[in-house]
């Protein structure tokens, strides 16, 4: 039997774990951390994959703050296992659903209830990432047909794999019980027959959902629902009274360009931080990237630094406050000298 042996809870939200999708109620105006974090005892036959289902929070995420174990093999009965429940919501209106491909996250507020459902994500392999930008719900369906495209049929025929040219809807269809069509010709939110792809690249471009989650979602959406689908793989907000950086290893697409990301969210702490009168740890926003393991860090000075997952020494991997300092923060001399080499 599992069971749940600790919960930093959040004083601005509280988390409604069911056996579909976590649900929270949306943190008050200029907030923007939802969650907690959780620690369970594993039981006879749990692998972190698994728990990443149990408590749909994805198996890559799970996996990035108990890198200890691997993720498929089976734990030692009573391993305690970090159960990543906390997200910064992304900083977009709360409208619709909102896709965070970078963290393989599908957010959606449903209308009049002021609340958020999180679901974990697949997301399309490398080079076959689903278009970004602002779409919306065509039709939805259940038990849907799928009629593969050729470079699919390409690519599993090279694999020895033929597949029919029209698959009919059932349980063994990949696409599952129930599909969303989106306005982007091809690319769609569906459910899966292979819940261990969830929260990992897998697909050809498609969003993939576990079938109790899509099951939960699928009777809020309408026709017309808007999507914005985002690659954002660094967050940072506002909650419990301290500033919070969210951040995800970048899609291998863009792994040339961190700097280039970094400048948004390191722009964001800078306003935050004057806004609210707090001091920023540099120390921490910097180990925060070295690990990036996907878990909101508080990373403001001050006494209320619960739920901390840094796990290194700090490192200066790259000039943060030169960064800041190049976009007009207040800073010194020697800040401005810090590793001014790489710029």
């Amino acid at each position: 039997m599992r069971y749940l042996i600790f919960s930093f809870s959040l004083l601005l939200s509280v988390a409604f774990f069911s056996a579909d999708a976590l649900v929270f109620p949306l943190p008050k105006p200029g907030d923007s951390v939802v969650g907690n974090i959780q620690f369970v005892h594993s039981a006879a036959g749990d692998s972190l994959s698994s728990l990443g289902i149990d408590y749909d929070v994805g198996r890559d995420l799970i996996w990035q703050v108990n890198q200890e174990y691997d993720a498929d093999a089976i734990l030692p009965v009573g391993t305690v296992v970090v159960i990543p429940a906390r997200f910064i919501l992304p900083d977009y209106p709360h409208i619709g659903i909102v896709v965070n491909l970078a963290e393989m996250h599908l957010y959606y507020y449903p209308p009049g209830t002021n609340t958020v459902m999180i679901y974990p994500i697949g997301i399309g392999k490398a080079g076959r990432m689903t278009p970004l930008g602002m779409t919306s719900v065509t039709v939805k369906k259940k038990d849907p047909t799928w009629t593969p495209p050729q470079s699919i049929r390409d690519f599993n025929k090279a694999q020895g794999i033929i597949l029919p040219k029209v698959i009919r809807g059932g349980a063994d269809n990949p696409l599952g019980r129930k599909a969303i069509y989106l306005a982007i010709s091809t690319y769609l939110i569906h459910a899966s027959n292979f819940p261990e792809s969830i929260g990992s690249r897998g697909s050809f471009g498609c969003m993939r959902m576990m079938e109790p989650d899509i099951d939960q979602l699928f009777p809020f959406i309408a026709r017309n629902t808007p999507v914005l689908i985002l690659d954002e793989p660094y967050k940072a907000g506002w909650g419990n009274g301290q500033l919070y950086l969210e951040v995800h290893e970048p899609l291998a697409e863009n792994l040339l360009k961190t700097k280039k990301l970094m400048l948004p969210v390191l722009r964001t702490l800078s306003q935050l931080s004057v806004e609210h009168h707090v001091e920023i740890k540099w120390d921490n926003v910097q180990l925060a990237f070295t690990n990036d393991n996907g878990v909101p860090e508080a990373v403001s000075a001050g006494d209320n630094d619960d739920q901390r997952f840094f796990v290194a020494p700090a490192q200066t991997v790259w000039p943060v406050q030169t960064t800041l300092c190049r976009l007009g923060h207040h800073c010194t001399q020697s800040d401005m000298n810090t590793n001014s080499e790489v710029w």
